[in-house]
């Protein structure tokens, strides 16, 4: 019998209406349910004013290390794509299981990016999105609203 623990309600920051402000492109191998070795380490010009250029380049580079850690080997990879019409795509197997893995860590880092107290407070989130042979990461701000005192957050 499975038991559906109650979730916590997220922090305010996090429930607040958001806009996508950045989307960070796969740059390593990809799979084909489109999960990267690697995304772009390229500091967004947008994040200029909220984000320190270094605090980027490190949560970026913990994702990146987390998936390069649990991507499977240049053999396993390729001969999973080289072997896969003549094993009917059973060759895939080996490399899937190991992206799989990759994907579940990296999934895991980005929680708890998002749960740190720098991004928590800026009421950053990071998040991967993914289809058929491609993702990326998307990094969003809550939406700023107008008010009669110019501009300011919404509550």
């Amino acid at each position: 019998m499975v038991f559906n623990a109650p979730r916590r309600a997220p922090p305010e920051s996090l429930a607040r209406p958001r806009k996508e402000v950045a989307l960070l492109r796969a740059t390593g191998l990809r799979f084909i349910n489109g999960v990267s070795s690697s995304y772009d380490t390229t500091f967004p010009p947008v994040l200029e004013n909220v984000l320190s250029e270094s605090a980027f380049i490190e949560a970026i580079g913990r994702l990146n290390n987390v998936l390069a850690m649990y991507w499977p080997c240049t053999a396993c990879f390729l001969c999973g794509y080289v072997f896969s019409p003549v094993t009917l795509g059973l060759s895939l197997a080996c490399p899937r299981i190991c992206v799989g893995e990759a994907e579940k860590h990296g999934q895991q880092e980005l929680e708890q990016l998002n749960h740190s107290h720098l991004f928590r407070s800026l009421g950053m989130v990071w998040g991967l999105r993914k289809s058929l042979l491609q993702s990326w990461i998307v990094i969003e701000l809550p939406v700023k609203a107008e008010g009669p005192e110019g501009d300011r957050e919404e509550r």
